[in-house]
């Protein structure tokens, strides 16, 4: 038995498919492309399948994460690859397997690229936002509590392109157990202060490990 680790994408309208469907979709992805994975022992014996960021709904990636156990050693990352490529959906794309390297518990940030529509001085407002001192949100703890926050200190690698009635943002944000900071925080926050509600797009381009690496 060894662990393995699958990279994935999830665009298009998967966007649209929860993350507690998303686990239902994989366990029967991989029953139907044959995959011989690991079941929980005890009573409730259910198959072991580990997302390491679980995508916020309506959001893309090019970089999701899934880690599970497979029964049989004959059964080669590539022979993964190809069987549940061939079995995904339009929406999912396998793109690599391979033993983990780290625990997911090292995860600390996720790159994004946000694609907004909007009037150009909408939009220049928008960059405005971004670039201030402070940005206090309203962010609901794990009790269910909210607690105000100040998150302009979390935004890193920070850039805005401006064309017209788009903008494209790149922007790295805390991901992980310690501090997730959702996009979406930020474009509330901000049509709550200016009353500028924008249309907008996420794409979660890569994750990252406490070094700046991209998490393997």
């Amino acid at each position: 038995m060894r662990n393995v680790r699958l990279i994935y994408t999830k665009t298009d309208r998967m966007k649209f498919v929860s993350h507690l469907d998303m686990n239902r979709y994989f366990i029967r992805l991989f029953r139907v492309a044959g995959v011989p994975i690991w079941y929980t022992e005890g009573f409730n014996q259910h198959p072991y399948i580990s997302f390491a960021l679980p995508l916020s709904l309506g959001f893309q990636s090019e970089y999701e994460i899934v880690d599970f156990k497979i029964t049989d050693d004959n059964f080669t990352n590539e022979m993964l690859l190809e069987e549940l490529n061939r079995h995904a959906v339009p929406g999912i794309r396998f793109l690599e397997a391979f033993d983990a390297v780290l625990n997911a518990k090292y995860i600390t940030s996720s790159v994004y690229e946000i694609t907004a529509q909007g009037e150009n001085s909408e939009l220049v407002s928008l960059k405005e936002f971004f670039s201030k001192n402070e940005i206090i949100v309203l962010k609901k703890n794990k009790k269910g509590k909210f607690n105000e926050i100040e998150i302009s200190k979390h935004i890193s690698d920070f850039s805005i392109e401006i064309n017209g009635d788009s903008a494209v943002i790149s922007v790295t944000l805390p991901s992980g157990n310690d501090l997730n900071i959702n996009p979406t925080l930020y474009f509330d926050t901000f049509a709550k202060e200016t009353g500028i509600s924008l249309d907008y797009s996420v794409v979660r381009k890569s994750v990252l490990d406490y070094l700046g690496r991209i998490f393997r």
